[in-house]
């Protein structure tokens, strides 16, 4: 790329800022501004532009509040122009043909940013790799169900990216036929969906979907958390009224909603009564991908194992308490834990369930529960019947002020992105060793460079890389949750 340091797109040239061991784009566009008409539009390309596009700086994001401030570090910019992605390359790299990571940030679909320090691609750059995330819609801009307007915007505009990629990316150095897919949470979901959209195509070639939200809203779910959005905006719910509300209002309305969440964790005075608790954690994200049978025609954990993507090698992994903490240290927490497994139609694995987690205090019982059911059980759901797919299960505790001991949502992130050590990081992990770091970047690496971390895959006798104090493969990997896998409901 040069001294210089720019590359062309298919919209015009723009100029990136170089970092030394590498160079970055911010805020190059894939698509054009949704304001106006284009609100609620499909994406469509953007309006080339004369000269050089300054792309030294972060641009816009959707977000306007950050849904994990105590943990990732979210920045919010303002403007108008977020649908855009973020490039680091190798210094001179533009003839290498390297491979590409394509980053999708989570945030419960209503929030999060594609330039948080967590994701500095530096760190994979060095590698080799060039790295790409996406900024994209949120909230009822991206998922709402409007009748004038089409559905799964959002999914839309990951569809969008990565055909920008496809078209683009090779002045940045990298190679469109080695494109691997990664998520968290939310993005953890936006991978395992497009794993199962028809549009998938030649577009992706390798897919890691960490603690993956698999939740996709039926039509009629969608229909009605679009009706309480709008309702309490004071506006029809359709795409002409909500049209006319600023960007941050829209992004603002999730927050008013019923949901048992506060800003980050679950407040224990508005959970329901234990037989609902899961029902009432899954709606309390009111926007996520819908199931419209034309860009998401299949549940998440359905389309990667068996749709368009079932080829594509992944790797899936999930951290060891997501959100246990969250309602943990309840005395007698496994009779109401026996009782949720009751609401849920799964009595019947009570005894087997508690045994598997023995090692658990009993007062963190329904708190695992929690975890185990909102996302760890995704992960055999997703590998058991799967080729090509590798598991992991981080189970290194924080060190950090946060949850300490426990190995909470999100906090294996600066451990595969390897930015532990970094103020940014330390604040959540607290001293973390960098020699697990380096390991578990190290698979990372070699997943997308040659499509193997270098453990066997799942459907061998469950193995499961484990990433811990001690960091082992073992058998049969994610037992408790394969129980609630094969219970009935």
């Amino acid at each position: 790329m040069g001294a210089n340091v720019t590359a062309v797109t298919a919209a015009g040239r723009v100029q990136g800022k170089d970092l030394g061991d590498a160079v970055v784009f911010y805020g190059v566009p894939y698509a054009a501004p949704p304001i106006g008409d284009l609100t609620f539009a499909a994406p469509v390309p953007p309006v080339p532009w004369n000269g050089m596009r300054d792309a030294t700086v972060p641009g816009p994001t959707a977000q306007h509040r950050a849904f994990a401030a105590g943990t990732i570090p979210d920045p919010s910019v303002d403007g108008d122009d977020i649908l855009t992605v973020n490039i680091w390359s190798p210094a001179a790299a533009r003839e290498a043909r390297l491979p590409v990571l394509v980053w999708f940030h989570g945030g419960a679909f209503i929030a999060g940013s594609p330039v948080s320090p967590w994701y500095d691609g530096r760190s994979f750059a060095r590698d080799g790799i060039v790295v790409v995330t996406v900024g994209s819609r949120l909230g009822i801009a991206g998922f709402g169900t409007l009748p004038d307007a089409p559905q799964n915007r959002a999914v839309r505009d990951w569809i969008a990216a990565l055909e920008w990629v496809q078209q683009n990316i090779g002045d940045f150095g990298g190679d469109p036929s080695r494109v691997t897919i990664a998520g968290q949470s939310a993005g953890g979901g936006a991978v395992l969906t497009l794993l199962g959209t028809p549009r998938i195509g030649a577009l992706v070639h390798g897919a890691i979907a960490m603690s993956p939200v698999a939740k996709i809203a039926s039509p009629e779910e969608a229909a009605r958390a679009t009706a309480v959005a709008a309702e309490r905006l004071g506006v029809e719910p359709t795409a002409a009224a909500l049209s006319r509300l600023s960007r941050e209002t829209l992004a603002d309305v999730p927050w008013t909603m019923p949901n048992v969440f506060g800003t980050s964790e679950v407040q224990m005075s508005r959970l329901p009564a234990p037989a609902m608790l899961v029902p009432a954690v899954l709606a309390s994200l009111p926007f996520t991908p819908v199931l419209d049978g034309e860009w998401v025609t299949a549940q998440a954990p359905d389309g990667a194992r068996s749709g368009p993507g079932a080829a594509i090698p992944l790797m899936i992994g999930a951290v060891g308490q997501e959100f246990t903490g969250m309602a943990a240290g309840i005395p007698g927490a496994s009779a109401l834990t026996r009782q949720v497994l009751e609401g849920m139609g799964a009595s019947g694995i009570a005894d087997a369930y508690l045994a598997a987690h023995d090692a658990l205090p009993e007062s963190d019982s329904l708190g695992q529960l929690l975890s185990d059911v909102f996302i760890r059980s995704t992960v055999p759901r997703v590998a058991e019947d799967r080729d090509r797919t590798w598991v992991y299960d981080f189970t290194w505790g924080s060190r950090g002020a946060i949850d300490p001991g426990r190995a909470f949502h999100c906090l294996d992130i600066p451990f595969a992105w390897n930015v532990v050590g970094t103020p940014e990081a330390d604040r959540v992990t607290g001293t973390a060793p960098q020699a697990l770091a380096a390991e578990m970047h190290a698979a990372w690496t070699s997943f997308i460079t040659g499509g193997d971390p270098g453990w066997a895959p799942y459907r061998e006798d469950g193995a499961t890389r484990r990433w811990g104090d001690v960091s082992e493969t073992i058998a049969n990997g994610y037992a408790a949750e394969r129980l609630l896998v094969a219970s009935p409901d």
